[in-house]
């Protein structure tokens, strides 16, 4: 029989989007080190990460209001009963 390494849990969507904008952090502070923006190359880099941070926001976003629905939905059922 050979050792055979576990298959790790996937991270819950929290998690995963935690840990994604949390690596689009560290790059953003590596580009937030004083030094200016030189060439096109740099500005476009800069540009798509931004456009990344904005995603990840809707992404989030979104996630959110997908785990708040079942509350939302329970919530608006009390409300109606009452």
């Amino acid at each position: 029989m050979t050792d055979v390494a576990p298959i790790p849990n996937e991270p819950s969507p929290f998690d995963a989007i935690r840990i994604h904008i949390e690596d689009l952090y560290l790059e953003a502070k590596n580009w937030a080190d004083g030094k200016p923006i030189e060439t096109q190359a740099q500005a476009d880099a800069v540009q798509t990460l931004m456009r990344q941070i904005q995603e990840a926001e809707k992404l989030a976003d979104a996630e959110r209001i997908k785990e708040n629905e079942p509350f939302d939905t329970g919530k608006a059922e009390v409300q109606t009963r009452y």
